[in-house]
């Protein structure tokens, strides 16, 4: 990210962990460390980066993990 002359803003950064029901409870609680910030999970986020639905970045993920298998 330096190197692109950008900086995180740990006060608008959020991160998500995603699980099925049955592995929630292997999902770490703590912090995350992002460069030298330390970023705590959270329940629910928002991508103001990207106009695209959640259904269609599933499917293209799927596709993408398919092909790599």
């Amino acid at each position: 990210m330096r190197s692109n002359q950008l900086q995180l803003n740990t006060a608008k950064t959020e991160v998500l962990w995603c699980a099925t029901s049955r592995r929630q409870y292997q999902i770490p609680q703590a912090p995350v460390r992002v460069g030298e910030d330390l970023i705590t999970p959270a329940t629910s986020v928002r991508d103001l980066g990207s106009n695209t639905s959640m259904r269609s970045h599933v499917l293209k993920t799927v596709s993408n993990c398919f092909a790599a298998l």
